[in-house]
């Protein structure tokens, strides 16, 4: 979707709400927050950890925004994954559930008044790679992930895609869902181009 049409290049602060994807988990590598951050020469911060899906974020997201008032952020979301994973055979987050998290979020972010512009990043693709570290998965991944990132892209006013091909991803993760220096160059690159757009 088209980005919002608000001064994101005044934002000298990035708030990135995710999971361990974004945090840079599984590697040592610079994760993709980082890369955007130096590229624009802005300071980021986190919110969120291993595990965090998107219905955590979107409850915590009011007091987190709260503390950054008074400047002007540009809000980057980037979770999910969890979200589309299965515990103990069941959904860890129905799509129902997260369609209305990701709604209520999104509105959330348009309406503080610290936010200058905000998106939401879509999942990495959750693979079975052949791999003694990988994380496992369940037979239908990776097309739960690509459905709960089309549910995503469909809910959301801004989406930065990022899942297809999702055969280019066996190289882009150590683990088959956190971003190896590949896949977070990739990611930056991806957000970059949405922030530039016009």
């Amino acid at each position: 979707m088209t980005r919002q049409p608000q001064q994101w290049r005044m934002a000298e602060q990035y708030l990135v709400l995710g999971d361990s994807v974004p945090t840079g988990g599984g590697t040592a590598t610079t994760p993709w927050p980082g890369r955007v951050a130096t590229q624009t020469g802005a300071t980021v911060s986190s919110h969120g950890q291993m595990g965090s899906t998107v219905p955590e974020l979107a409850a915590a997201a009011p007091d987190v925004v709260d503390e950054h008032d008074g400047d002007e952020l540009v809000v980057l979301v980037h979770a999910g994954h969890n979200d589309a994973q299965r515990s103990r055979g069941d959904p860890r987050v129905t799509l129902d559930r997260f369609r209305a998290a990701a709604a209520s979020l999104d509105e959330t972010l348009a309406d503080h008044p610290a936010v200058a512009v905000h998106g939401f990043v879509g999942l990495v693709p959750l693979l079975d790679i052949d791999d003694a570290d990988a994380v496992p998965f369940s037979d239908d991944q990776p097309d739960r992930s690509l459905a709960y990132d089309d549910v995503l892209a469909d809910t959301v006013t801004d989406h930065v895609t990022i899942a297809r091909p999702v055969e280019a991803w066996r190289s882009r993760t150590a683990d088959g869902v956190h971003p190896t220096d590949e896949g977070h160059a990739f990611v930056a690159e991806r957000v970059r181009a949405w922030l530039d757009s016009d």
